[in-house]
């Protein structure tokens, strides 16, 4: 994928003409008259923020597929048949459990069975609501 780095000068330094190349894509606005070092700043910017995205392709999973529940001990099938009776449920789901232990895949899994699967899938973290 191509990314393009949008810098703007500009020979007056307005406030609406940095808001405009911004809202037009720059990364960032800079205005004559400019130092070496200030283009030495910029292009190191870029190139951090370049080595930055390279380094989060490298980690992020090559396939697009849903993440999904593994198991197949008898707890796991019960808990399968489970999501499978409530997935077309008209009712509103809270799933609860310690840190770690699946609630966000389950959440998925419930969506993905569902009738509904085709519609926008909204998970919350009540936790993040929490004081």
């Amino acid at each position: 994928m191509a990314e393009f780095a949008g810098y703007s000068y500009d020979a007056y330094g307005s406030l609406e003409t940095t808001m405009e190349a911004i809202s037009l894509g720059a990364w960032d606005y800079i205005s004559k008259p400019f130092s070496p070092e200030d283009c030495r700043a910029i292009v190191k910017k870029v190139l951090e923020v370049r080595e930055l995205r390279e380094r989060r392709m490298k980690l992020q999973p090559e396939t697009t597929e849903d993440p999904k529940l593994i198991g197949s001990s008898a707890m796991m099938v019960e808990f399968y048949k489970q999501i499978a009776r409530i997935a077309d449920a008209s009712a509103s789901v809270l799933i609860e459990g310690e840190s770690g232990t699946g609630k966000e895949l389950t959440a998925h899994s419930l969506h993905n069975m569902s009738s509904r699967r085709d519609k926008t899938f909204y998970c919350s973290s009540l936790w993040s609501y929490s004081r």
